[in-house]
């Protein structure tokens, strides 16, 4: 009995990484667009309501994680800060943005402090768990918070994809977890000279 829920515990990993490890073709038709991705409203890390219609005319780099996350969320995080970098003038034509999935934890100032460690365009976005997980929903990205330990703490399960929406607000493409800096960079320039 007490195999079971590690072996379940698992399991679920496994369904969560095959689920982030899945194509998601790019959108040729805003037909398409709408049945995945989407506007959201949530706080950003400054306390300030932030839609994402609000980076309208910027490629926007988006994902989902959170701050006590140890492995894809910071490697994502530095991908992206090099990517930025990479980009050069370029760069301020783009939005990175990260929305916790650990809402409980992921307050609007420990947001602030932690973006702050990786690139300054960044904004940390959180809400109600119940919000953050639906706009999880939006992109198709899994989410599985688990219940604290005898001690109050607790793990969050989550896909890892980074989506890449056009400078008009719609779905381009998701860009995996494994993909260089670089590689990202160069579908940013896509999207931005189209």
């Amino acid at each position: 009995m007490r195999l079971r829920a590690p072996c379940l515990s698992a399991m679920w990993l496994a369904v969560l990484l095959v689920g982030a490890a899945s194509p998601v073709p790019a959108l040729a038709d805003p037909r398409g667009a709408s049945r995945f991705g989407g506007d959201f409203t949530l706080t950003d890390h400054h306390g300030r309501t932030f839609s994402l219609a609000d980076a309208r005319g910027k490629v926007v780099l988006l994902h989902f994680g959170f701050t006590s996350c140890a492995d894809s969320c910071p490697t994502t995080m530095v991908k992206v800060a090099a990517a930025l970098r990479e980009l050069g003038a370029l760069a301020g034509h783009v939005q990175p943005l990260l929305v916790t999935l650990d809402a409980k934890r992921d307050t609007p100032a420990v947001l602030r402090r932690y973006v702050a460690h990786f690139h300054p365009a960044y904004l940390g976005l959180t809400g109600t768990q119940e919000a953050v997980e639906a706009v999880a929903g939006l992109y198709r990205t899994p989410v599985h918070v688990h219940p604290p330990d005898a001690n109050g703490s607790y793990a969050v399960d989550h896909g890892s994809g980074l989506f890449l929406i056009d400078t008009e607000g719609r779905l381009a493409r998701t860009v995996f977890f494994d993909s260089p800096p670089e590689r990202i960079a160069h579908h940013v320039r896509l999207l931005l000279t189209r």
